[in-house]
């Protein structure tokens, strides 16, 4: 760490809450022919509970995020012009393979991180990319 008062610290950073439902809904207005290829079980609004959590640890990072319509409208732009195939194809075959909302929810909102951490994003790609190979992975070894 670089801020002397995080010195010894270990922090958990979140953004406002958000659902894939949201998600959705932004992809939906402002990509109007992804519209139709998005799964309908992630544009359902979430129906489990909520956590809060402290983001002042946040301010002594000196961090601050993007707005959840900005990220997800530069990471599906970003997306679009440069392809990214291999973390596309990631993506996409886990989303073919868990029928669960909460997966689909997680995995866009890694996708989205991407963007609201700006210059940290290819670290959080790398991430995202060990995520979902992860999970694949794990459906592999149930699927034997």
């Amino acid at each position: 760490m670089e801020t002397p008062e995080a010195a010894g610290q270990r922090f958990l950073a979140a953004v406002d809450p958000c659902s894939n439902h949201q998600i959705a809904k932004i992809i939906k207005e402002n990509f109007s022919d992804l519209a139709s290829r998005l799964h309908e079980q992630v544009a359902v609004p979430n129906t489990g509970s909520r956590f809060m959590v402290d983001t002042s640890p946040m301010k002594i990072l000196g961090i601050s995020f993007k707005p959840l319509k900005d990220s997800v409208i530069d990471t599906v732009s970003s997306v679009l012009e440069r392809g990214w195939p291999a973390q596309q194809r990631l993506c996409l075959t886990v989303l073919r393979k868990l029928s669960s909302p909460k997966a689909h929810a997680l995995v866009f909102k890694m996708i989205c991180m991407e963007s609201m951490l700006g210059s940290s994003r290819k670290l959080v790609s790398l991430l995202t990319c060990q995520v979902l190979r992860y999970m694949l992975g794990l459906l592999s070894q149930l699927d034997q």
